[in-house]
């Protein structure tokens, strides 16, 4: 997506998700694992800051369909999707290896991994896949997890896309996700654990309700109504809704929805996603993501526990600042500049 076709209060919603990312990361996420100088702090937004991954996957169904439009050839989708995730990806995996490496603590005794760890990091695959090279082999940071979901997201919808480019692309994506979801669930709740591992694994199916929902956000902002558009969103809110576990995480979807029906037909009530700090925050949100984890935790695990409290959650703060600069740094050096090395795999 170019420069000038950006949304800014999609990148204050990035904003949001990765700042939800962040706080559970850093103030509630490994609480009982003894791993923070500091008491876990136990209530929203802290204890839910996961929830900014599915907002994520819903940005993401709304970016990918704009995406697919200015994409004429499948190889041209690829290219730029890869060329715009892999190489923020080297960087921040690189640098989180030597993080690990380097910091002693218990959280970086835990969290470390082998130099394996770069082949599912860096193909963003599932580490399952590679067990006949190692047992133990995991991704460099526990977040990645969720660029296997994108993956999977990207070449099911590009499949669908330019194998039934026009009208009918969008009804067909969201009837077989619409399927893919319900076969899962099917499996699931009637104990078939084999079959919902599977459809699970191929197809993303806990999260595909999102990604669709994001699609359909897209063709409403596209001007693109049909008869069975809110419905098939509505669908899509309750098939994430009965995937929660419990009420504070299903009115956070919930406000998600809300969020993006806001965006679409009263976007003068959504100013405040274009403040300059937050839309800052969302344009730098990829390589955040990638840094902040074990990187800013393993500084965490290592401030002295004889400070008061005070300080000690000021200095995390200061750490989840001092992530988002360098998450700058490799935007505006790395994640900025992979559109130059796109336009050239595609001039080739």
């Amino acid at each position: 997506m170019m420069k000038n076709d950006r949304l800014p209060e999609l990148d204050g919603i990035r904003g949001i998700a990765v700042l939800m990312v962040i706080l559970y990361h850093y103030f509630y996420r490994f609480g009982t694992d003894g791993f923070y100088p500091y008491p876990a702090i136990n209530f929203f937004p802290f204890s839910h800051g996961f929830l900014g991954v599915h907002l994520f996957f819903l940005v993401s169904g709304f970016v990918i369909a704009m995406t697919l439009t200015h994409s004429k050839t499948p190889k041209e989708f690829f290219v730029k999707r890869f060329c715009r995730l892999w190489f923020p990806m080297i960087v921040c995996s690189l640098l989180t290896f030597l993080t690990l490496s380097t910091v002693e603590s218990s959280f970086t005794e835990a969290r470390r991994t082998s130099a394996l760890g770069f082949i599912p990091s860096l193909t963003f695959t599932d580490p399952s896949i590679w067990k006949w090279l190692s047992p133990n082999i995991n991704y460099i940071d526990g977040a990645y997890w969720s660029l296997f979901v994108e993956a999977r997201f990207y070449f099911w919808v590009a499949l669908t896309y330019f194998s039934l480019k026009g009208r009918i692309f969008v009804l067909s994506f969201v009837c077989l996700s619409a399927f893919i979801w319900l076969s899962y669930a099917a499996f699931k709740f009637s104990g078939m654990k084999t079959a919902a591992f599977y459809v699970n694994f191929i197809f993303a199916a806990w999260y595909i309700p999102l990604f669709s929902a994001g699609l359909l956000f897209y063709e409403l902002h596209s001007g693109r109504l049909k008869s069975w558009t809110i419905p098939a969103i509505l669908f899509f809110f309750l098939a994430s809704i009965l995937s929660q576990n419990d009420l504070v995480s299903a009115i956070t979807l919930t406000s998600f929805f809300v969020l993006f029906f806001a965006f679409i037909y009263k976007r003068e009530w959504l100013g405040f996603l274009k403040n300059p700090a937050l839309t800052c925050i969302g344009l730098i949100s990829y390589s955040a993501y990638l840094l902040h984890q074990n990187i800013g935790v393993s500084i965490i695990s290592v401030l002295p526990r004889d400070l008061e409290k005070i300080y000690l959650y000021a200095s995390a703060l200061l750490v989840a600042c001092t992530v988002l600069a360098g998450a700058y740094c490799i935007y505006f050096y790395v994640e900025r500049k992979s559109s130059h090395i796109s336009k050239f795999l595609l001039s080739l």
